[in-house]
């Protein structure tokens, strides 16, 4: 699974592609704040093995990324890796 997302101006925008079956998921865009719960919750589920973002970001977005791929308690045995495009093809 690879997950694209951008949040800006407090809304969260997702999208992730399943290579499984094929299918491209979007989510509408959501208000989210700084702690990112509904993120957490989307990476849980979803399990991306990457997670593609602008390298323009929120340096708490990425230090939620970060701590979300390396956390001890990460349910996870697998964490995301996380891939950066320019804003420009992004």
């Amino acid at each position: 699974v690879y997950l694209s997302l951008v949040w800006q101006s407090g809304n969260l925008g997702i999208a992730y592609y399943d290579v499984s079956n094929h299918q491209i998921y979007v989510m509408a865009d959501v208000p989210e704040n700084s702690e990112f719960l509904l993120l957490k919750q989307i990476i849980r589920e979803v399990q991306p093995k990457v997670i593609v973002l602008s390298t323009v970001h929120d340096s708490g977005l990425l230090a939620c990324l970060k701590k979300q791929s390396s956390s001890p308690m990460n349910e996870r045995p697998n964490p995301s890796k996380l891939e950066f495009m320019p804003k420009s093809d992004f």
